[in-house]
């Protein structure tokens, strides 16, 4: 089985071993998620979505080539200073229709909320697995974006660590609040909706945004006014879920009127089914973090400068971009 390493000089942890499956270098010459191919394939149903003539509208498939795999314990251990153990996890492909040509903003939006709603199903699920500490979703459409198959689909990769820019933004949530006492996002908000600059839409309950330090061109946040952690409890109404499905997809059009490239992803909070030690190191998680989606359009092939070392070059300013996302 393949391991998980920490480096203890940042805390980001790899996967290594040779049971780790290469990363795909080319398209598939059939589509592997059009109905054709997935009658014949093999794959495993994880969850569905069907018609009232039993024809699948969103089908959730185990990843052919996963980045972590179900089966087995975490073996944790350490070998003198480092950290290590299994890479289990799960890696699962959300199928987002039968139309090969669609893109997120082009769904049918009933089609999209149902996909939403899938979203949060597959979150309750996976987190009562205690092996799980982090479920992310997130999704690469368009060639800039890297996607290799054009069919629109998402990913979800559920982990027993913490994604690194997640736990980065979790650790500064929590410290300001210990600072204050307040929610930084809700903070942020109510700056953000009072200045107006920056602020792209804001309606039934969801504010969009361009982030004041955005770190590529006409990047947006997409956050509930309501202050809640947890995505799939702040969704939890079929009124609020509907809400959102449609806020959601009217910003990813925007995105594709700038771009058909795109990525975006969810940050919700950690499960809580973890080690008491790790539930006292959180436990203001509740009210510090504040759930959000963040929306990245890939304008060129190059978008960062100095990658390795998470240095941002962004040549337009977010009150410029908010101003002409507006518009759009």
């Amino acid at each position: 089985m393949a391991r998980l390493r920490q480096d203890p000089t940042t805390w980001q942890w790899v996967i290594t071993g040779n049971a780790v499956s290469p990363p795909a270098t080319s398209v598939p010459e059939a589509c592997p998620f059009c109905p054709a191919q997935q009658a014949a394939s093999q794959e495993i149903v994880i969850a569905e979505r069907r018609d009232a003539q039993g024809n699948w509208l969103v089908r959730v498939v185990a990843d052919r080539a996963p980045l972590l795999r179900i089966e087995g314990e975490l073996d944790r251990s350490g070998e003198g200073i480092f950290d290590t153990m299994n890479a289990v996890g799960a890696h699962e492909i959300i199928i987002e229709g039968q139309n090969h040509n669609a893109t997120l903003g082009s769904l049918a939006p009933e089609l999209f909320r149902l996909l939403v709603e899938v979203f949060r199903e597959r979150l309750v699920d996976l987190k009562r697995d205690p092996r799980m500490r982090y479920i992310e979703i997130f999704q690469n459409q368009g060639p800039l974006a890297g996607a290799l198959v054009s069919h629109p689909h998402a990913q979800l990769v559920a982990s027993p660590i913490l994604p690194h820019r997640v736990e980065r933004e979790l650790r500064a949530c929590q410290k300001h609040y210990q600072n204050k006492e307040r929610c930084v996002f809700c903070d942020l908000l109510r700056q953000e909706i009072k200045d107006q600059k920056r602020v792209v839409a804001d309606q039934d309950g969801f504010v969009l945004l361009c982030p004041y330090a955005s770190r590529y061109p006409y990047e947006m946040w997409l956050l509930p006014r309501r202050h809640h952690s947890c995505f799939e409890e702040g969704v939890g109404s079929p009124e609020v879920l509907a809400a959102l499905a449609n806020f959601l997809q009217a910003a990813l059009r925007k995105t594709e009127r700038l771009s058909p490239s795109l990525y975006f992803v969810l940050h919700t909070e950690p499960s809580r089914l973890v080690p008491r030690v790790l539930q006292e190191y959180w436990r203001t998680l509740s009210e510090d973090f504040h759930w959000h989606i963040e929306i990245l359009p890939r304008l060129e092939a190059r978008r960062k400068y100095l990658r390795e070392e998470e240095f941002y070059l962004n040549p337009v300013l977010p009150e410029e971009a908010a101003q002409q996302l507006r518009r759009l």
